[in-house]
Formats: C-alpha cells, sequence, structure tokens
C-alpha cells in the first residue's frame, strides 16, 4: 500500500526526522493510513459514533479497501446510482 497521506510512517520514509513516529491518537504503534482510519482504538469509536448517528449497525473495518466500499457494505448493494 501507499503512503500518500503525510502519516508520521510516510513522513519517516521521506527522510523526514520526527521525535515519535507512534500515533498521536493512541501512542500505540506506528502511524500509518491503515492505522489511522481503521484500526486505531480512536478511529474505531468514531466510526461506532457514526454506525449509531447514522442509525444503520455497528460496522466492522478491518482494512482501508472496506472503508472505501462502506456504502455497498452497509446497503447491502453492489450497484453504483447515478
Amino acid at each position: 500500500m501507499v503512503e500518500r497521506l503525510p502519516t508520521r510512517s510516510a513522513l519517516q520514509l521521506k527522510g523526514i526526522h520526527l521525535a515519535s513516529t507512534t500515533c498521536p491518537l493512541c501512542n500505540e504503534v506506528l502511524e500509518t493510513s491503515e492505522h489511522l482510519f481503521v484500526s486505531c482504538q480512536f478511529a474505531q469509536m468514531v466510526w461506532s459514533v457514526i454506525s449509531q448517528w447514522c442509525k444503520i449497525p455497528n460496522f466492522f473495518i478491518f482494512g482501508i479497501m472496506d472503508l472505501i466500499q462502506i456504502n455497498e457494505l452497509v446497503s447491502g448493494s453492489s450497484k453504483k446510482r447515478n
């Protein structure tokens, strides 16, 4: 997966020195796009609140592709709307 967002992991790969590369939200693991949007405990709480706010069943996201396809996962449809 290409790190296009300026996460701490991506910045480190570009040679930018950082005091810490761990996620600032959980301080547990390396901050990558995948972690920031999917696996971080903070992100999981945010997705839980969003599902409650939208009045849809709580959904579980295991990867960025799940996040991209969330509309299909929640609605159960794979058809695109015009």
